[in-house]
């Protein structure tokens, strides 16, 4: 597992906000079952996060489902604090990302 992107900016649609640090992509589980979905997973490695754009105005990543979240993320009362957020539907808009609108 590689670092797919540095200082990604990540939109998290389940909460709403925005969520700044590196992004890290899993080779797509395969299986030769008809039964077994294929899917890619991703881990992002979360330091900051806020109600608004963080930094810039691109968007690396939007996490539509959160699988797992590990460590501080309530928005309220630790505004940063390094998290992981594990994702399984999520859409990496590449490395340039898009405008934020």
């Amino acid at each position: 597992m590689t670092c797919t992107r540095t200082g990604a900016q990540i939109y998290i649609e389940q909460y709403g906000e925005y969520a700044y640090g590196d992004a890290f992509e899993v080779e797509p589980l395969v299986s030769n079952s008809p039964d077994v979905d294929v899917y890619n997973v991703a881990y992002f490695n979360i330091v900051m996060r806020s109600r608004s754009p963080i930094n810039f105005p691109i968007k690396h990543y939007t996490v539509h489902n959160i699988e797992h979240w590990f460590g501080p993320h309530d928005l309220d009362t630790d505004i940063r604090g390094q998290s992981v957020l594990i994702a399984a539907d999520f859409t990496n808009h590449g490395y340039e990302g898009v405008s934020i609108v």
